[in-house]
């Protein structure tokens, strides 16, 4: 017997006995027969690597990819459930009208431009857009600041309102990073008299709060103002 060569024709060496008791050899050429009918390996995915052409089904299991590359190229968007989308290849979690989308946009030479996370719901299509020079784009077409802090940190902005008066404690509703803050008191007009605020020097703002220094101006009449009215206050430090 030839050794087997999957897809290929196969010699065998068959030993027969006549009425007489005598034996003799009989060659056979056996045909190579379809490739992944029973018996024959050929139409099977080696463990090494291959190509699967058509529909591929796993049911009752889990797939765990481990140190595993997955590219995702002229992908179509699937009805439901977990598929890949667009020439360039991308994810899509969900159903073809509310979904989510991971993907990425290239310009007509086929250099990246951007890559996106969106959502399609019946509110319609939302999209975050981070572009290959380091832009965010935000949904409703506006562009992401960028600002941090003197340490290099991001920086975060509160904007809360407390009832206070001169010389009150004003503590942030969620501390900072850092004890470099920035705070900023917007001068109103209360009926009678313009009221100043910001912070009292002798006691600066730390990453936790400030001393509030509170000034009225009414024509020629001035003063520290000592009332409790409630002031907006924005605050600027590091996360």
């Amino acid at each position: 017997m030839t050794d087997y060569t999957p897809g290929q024709p196969q010699t065998i060496t068959l030993v027969l006995t006549d009425n007489n008791g005598t034996s003799f050899p009989v060659t056979a050429t056996l045909p190579p027969g379809a490739q992944g009918a029973s018996g024959d390996p050929s139409g099977c995915l080696p463990l090494s690597g291959g190509t699967i052409n058509g529909a591929l089904s796993v049911e009752n299991g889990p797939i765990t990819l481990t140190n595993t590359e997955v590219n995702l190229t002229g992908c179509s968007v699937y009805n439901e459930g977990f598929g890949g989308y667009g020439p360039n290849g991308g994810i899509v979690i969900g159903q073809s009208g509310n979904r989510g989308q991971l993907a990425i946009r290239t310009d007509s030479s086929g250099q990246l431009t951007s890559f996106y996370i969106a959502a399609l719901s019946p509110q319609g299509w939302k999209e975050w857009d981070f572009s290959a020079g380091g832009a965010v784009n935000t949904p409703d077409g506006k562009t992401l600041m960028e600002a941090t802090g003197s340490t290099g940190r991001p920086l975060c902005v509160q904007h809360f309102s407390a009832a206070v008066g001169n010389g009150s404690p004003v503590t942030f509703p969620t501390s900072f990073s850092s004890d470099d803050v920035a705070v900023i008191v917007p001068t109103y007009f209360d009926g009678q008299n313009i009221i100043l605020g910001g912070v009292d020097k002798s006691k600066p703002a730390d990453r936790n709060g400030f001393s509030m220094a509170k000034f009225y101006v009414n024509g020629g009449v001035s003063g520290w103002d000592a009332s409790t009215d409630t002031m907006n206050i924005i605050a600027i430090g590091e996360v």
